[in-house]
């Protein structure tokens, strides 16, 4: 498996493309994989909870939080997916950045 984050992407279009020199098969007839990608924040613990990169870490962070995840936009933890693990990762790391 295989990550790759852009920190501070540039707005804009973005192409996204797959490529490959070698495929080992074993056994399988065909190639397997997956692409995913997210333009949601992902929040690390050098943000500290700050959602919304305005250099506080406060109610708004939260508030805006609460919005993407609800809306399936909060990947925490970069899986890909919005889950009860991103609510609680983020909770940690915005309650961390609060002392």
């Amino acid at each position: 498996m295989e990550n790759v984050f852009i920190e501070s992407p540039e707005a804009g279009v973005w192409k996204v493309g797959v490529s490959l020199d070698e495929f080992n098969q074993t056994g399988n007839t065909g190639a397997a994989f997956a692409l995913v990608v997210s333009a949601a924040p992902m929040v690390t613990s050098a943000q500290g909870g700050d959602w919304n990169g305005d250099g506080k870490i406060d109610g708004s962070d939260l508030t805006d939080f609460l919005q993407a995840f609800f809306k399936g936009e909060a990947d925490v933890n970069g899986d890909g997916l919005t889950t009860a693990g991103d609510f609680f990762g983020f909770l940690e790391v915005f309650f961390a950045g609060k002392r």
